[in-house]
């Protein structure tokens, strides 16, 4: 039985795509790939980066005390916006829309 669902199984087979989406697939795969490299270089930057500013935060809090007020501007709350609407698309695109369906491969055994 585990022999015929083996057999039945086409591991070679793709649906045929047209050149444009296998160029964008293609792109797809080397900007994730960028994107990993890129932020695996500055880790070490970021890190700082939030260190220092934990650490002006507490000398800042320390200083004024309850009259510190931190207010946020526009432009970071919009790309911070951006930046959560981007990774819900990218997430939806790749667990709900890319994601293999495994209940299609037992219906057709």
């Amino acid at each position: 039985m585990e022999n015929a669902l083996m057999n039945s199984l086409e591991t070679d087979s793709r649906p045929p795509t047209d050149g444009f989406s296998v160029r964008c697939e293609y792109l797809q795969s080397l900007m994730y790939l960028a994107a990993m490299i890129w932020s695996l270089i500055r880790h070490k930057s970021l890190w700082q980066l939030v260190n220092q500013s934990q650490m002006s935060y507490k000398q800042l809090k320390t200083l004024l005390g309850r009259h510190l007020i931190l207010e946020c501007s526009w432009q970071a709350l919009v790309y911070g916006g951006a930046l959560l609407l981007l990774l819900c698309l990218m997430g939806y695109k790749t667990f709900w829309l890319d994601f293999p369906l495994i209940e299609h491969a037992q219906r057709r055994s």
